[in-house]
């Protein structure tokens, strides 16, 4: 955000999140600024700020000119800008819109200085230019939030059932192991990890396990006879009940 106001010649820039169902925006990030006054900003309703509303309800990744929009009359008549931007020595914004999902509305804006030209339209450019990357960002973001909500809720799953689980990787790799399964790996009688690796107390146990685990991350239908295999070796060293790939 800073950098873009640099280029431009700008007061500040804003990434703002509105929701879609109350039009009520947050900051997500800013380059520096009064940040009371950013505050003070929030409270505004959409179409209290003139030229706001044709940003949110236009085209994704086309920067929109405050002054494209609405006269400079009509602009420094208005409530917001004699109460707020004029306060500050600020003139007009440069919003784009990059990105409108069914929950939310991604907008980041450029405001100038009073003592400065409109923003042009080489500047409009540079900053549609941008939009794309923006999105790109948001959405990855996005996809990693999902990603940790459902890692905590296959572990939350996991971590309720009474029977030892423990998740591998296809080389043998431990991934997780619910309460029971850790349990299970301190005692170090029936299984063990090894480096993060998931043995069984011999080198053939172990190999005929290590095999189930790499023909089941590769086609289930090659597992069952893997699984016997295992089965076999595990109750003949151990004694103790048979434990099954699955």
């Amino acid at each position: 955000m800073t950098r873009i106001t640099s280029t431009i010649d700008a007061a500040y820039t804003t990434i703002a999140l509105t929701s879609v169902t109350d039009s009520r925006g947050r900051f997500a990030a800013q380059s520096p600024w009064d940040a009371e006054q950013l505050r003070a900003l929030q409270d505004y309703e959409l179409d209290a700020i003139p030229g706001l509303r044709a940003a949110v309800i236009g085209d994704i990744d086309l920067p929109q000119r405050t002054l494209s929009l609405v006269s400079e009359g009509e602009l420094e008549q208005s409530a917001f800008f004699q109460e707020w931007a004029k306060p500050q020595g600020l003139r007009e914004a440069c919003t784009t819109k990059f990105v409108h999902t069914a929950d939310r509305i991604g907008l980041f804006s450029t405001t100038t200085w009073a003592n400065r030209p409109p923003i042009s339209a080489e500047e409009q450019r540079f900053l549609a230019l941008l939009s794309p990357h923006l999105r790109r960002a948001s959405l990855i973001g996005d996809l990693l939030d999902q990603t940790r909500v459902t890692t905590g809720m296959y572990r939350g799953v996991l971590d309720s059932l009474a029977v030892p689980v423990i998740l591998t990787g296809a080389d043998g790799a431990v991934l997780h192991a619910n309460a029971h399964a850790a349990k299970l790996l301190d005692e170090r009688i029936l299984l063990r990890s090894r480096k993060g690796v998931l043995q069984a107390q011999t080198p053939m146990v172990s190999r005929a396990l290590l095999e189930a685990i790499g023909a089941a991350a590769h086609a289930d239908a090659l597992l069952g006879s893997r699984v016997s295999a295992f089965r076999f070796p595990l109750r003949a060293s151990l004694r103790r009940s048979p434990i099954s790939c699955r």
